[in-house]
This record gives structure tokens, sequence and C-alpha cells, in this order.
């Protein structure tokens, strides 16, 4: 009885250690809040800007708009850099997400034990599933997934001088 309060102790803090999944809705009011508070006072599209024009060696700190600064903030701006960000940020969780162990799961299930009659052979007990990687798979994935990466870092370049 008390050898297996130790395996059971350590089965539930294997299973307390696990990632979990929690969706968040996407609401179209806050899509459009969002859209409609994009402003040339943003501080962000002003670092934005301060950078591009130290880039470019061009006088920072005016607060004229002109030619030079409106396209600087329409490209800041634009849908396709916004996606291309987004798939960006999708490829590196995906990196984190190849690093890591699969999870163990939990299952219930009958068994049957044919040395015993007493009170029945059959029982249900839990199962533990653990996933065993070999020959270096979790490896490969990752190098997918940073290849993977590095072409979405790609697409957001491409997409930049598109725009």
């Amino acid at each position: 009885m008390y050898r297996s309060v130790p395996a059971f102790a350590a089965a539930l803090a294997l299973l307390a250690a696990c990632a979990s999944y929690h969706p968040a809705p996407i609401s179209a009011a806050a899509g459009a809040h969002a859209l409609e508070a994009r402003t040339l006072d943003n501080p962000r599209l002003e670092r934005f800007i301060a950078a591009a024009q130290s880039l470019n060696g061009a006088k920072a700190g005016t607060r004229r708009w002109g030619l030079a600064k409106l396209t600087l903030a329409a490209v800041y701006y634009h849908p396709e850099l916004d996606i291309a960000r987004t798939k960006l940020a999708a490829a590196r969780a995906g990196v984190t997400a190849a690093r890591q162990i699969p999870n163990p799961s939990l299952d219930f299930g009958i068994t049957y034990n044919g040395t015993t009659t007493v009170p029945s052979p059959w029982t249900v007990g839990p199962l533990v599933n653990f996933i065993l990687e070999t020959f270096g798979k979790r490896g490969y994935r990752t190098a997918e997934a940073r290849a993977l990466a590095d072409a979405a870092r790609d697409d957001l370049a491409s997409a930049t001088w598109q725009v």
C-alpha cells in the first residue's frame, strides 16, 4: 500500500507539469477599435520613423510631416506587414513548440490478469503513456521549425520591400 504512494505522487507531479492551451476569442469590435485607433502620434510609430531615419542618415526629431514621414507611416500601418509579422510570430512559436518534450497522457483502461480469478480477472486502472523520441526526432523537428521561421523572416523582408 505505502509503496504505491510515491509512484502515485510522481505521476501526479508529471501530470501537473503538462502544458495546456486556452483559446482566446477573436472580437470584431476590438479589431475595429484597433483599426480606428491608428494615429500619427503613436509612440511606436514615432520610434519606427526615428529608427528608419537614423538608418538613412536623415535628421531625426522633425515634427513636420512630409512625404518621407508619411511614406514611413504608410509602411508601418500596411496590412501586409501585419500579416507577415503574425506569420513570423507563429513560426517562432512553432520553434518553441518543436523543442518541447511530448506530454505524457493518462488513460483509464481495462486490463486482464489471467493469473487470478478472485474476484475477477478484469480490472480498470490508470495507464500512463509516455512518448519516447528516438533517433533525434526532436532535433529534426526543431531544425524544420527553425527553417520555417527563417522563411517567415524572409517573407517579412519581401513584404516590406514590396510595400
